[in-house]
């Protein structure tokens, strides 16, 4: 004997008629019929070096010998943050002046993690002791911002992505969020540390992000020497 149940709450029906008249008011019906996903949005992570070099990060998470910042965790934690597809990642930094001790980690971030590295001038200035009265050559990061800017607008409107994370803390960013979000409906969510978000970068942003929250996902055991990993 044939029987004919509703697709929607399984109740017998005595015909096929039946069947359809009941799943035309069947109340588990909301519950099964088809919800079109919202598409996930094409996202770029954007890091300022300022605040994501090797040494800062040991020193704010307060890192022991035997721990490293592991960047294979840390960009996992952009793709999770991303909600989706991370399309891509552009590390902004100024090499030292007349050493190479950054290059391993450069190529660290450009070969195993595939991030776009964009290099701005660092240039020397001198500096007077307010204590000894001596004078000493100190590095000057120069156009980071800059460059870092430009790209995210460029990529902007070329509507390369509908949402960035933005890596930093500086409030010089906050007048190109608040462009990228009212004028090109931009989604940008700032991640950095508690103490070191400007106050009108967090008002500008989307979503803000403390990596001191997430500590613990992004260490591991320094099993082999990567001091360009932290």
């Amino acid at each position: 004997m044939t029987t004919y149940n509703c697709q929607y709450c399984g109740r017998e029906c005595a015909n096929k008629s039946g069947q359809t008249l009941h799943e035309k008011k069947c109340k588990s019906r909301s519950q099964h019929e088809c919800i079109p996903k919202e598409p996930s949005m094409r996202t770029m992570a954007f890091i300022d070096a300022g605040q994501f070099r090797p040494a800062i990060l040991i020193n704010k998470l307060g890192l022991p010998s035997e721990k490293r910042f592991d960047w294979d965790l840390f960009r996992q934690l952009l793709v999770d943050m991303a909600g989706g597809q991370l399309f891509d990642t552009h590390y902004f930094d100024s090499p030292e002046i007349g050493t190479n001790r950054q290059a391993p980690f450069h190529r660290l971030l450009k070969n195993t993690l595939n991030f776009n590295l964009h290099f701005s001038e660092m240039k020397e200035r001198r500096v007077v002791c307010s204590k000894c009265n001596q004078t000493h050559i100190d590095n000057e990061q120069k156009g980071v911002d800059v460059s870092l800017t430009v790209v995210m607008m460029a990529l902007a409107y070329r509507n390369a992505y509908d949402q960035a994370l933005l890596c930093s803390g500086d409030g010089d960013f906050a007048p190109l969020v608040e462009h990228l979000r009212h004028a090109l409906g931009k989604r940008i969510v700032v991640i950095g540390w508690k103490s070191n978000i400007a106050t009108t970068l967090k008002d500008a942003a989307y979503k803000v992000v403390h990596i001191d929250d997430h500590r613990d996902e992004l260490i591991s055991n320094k099993i082999r020497k990567m001091a360009e990993a932290c």
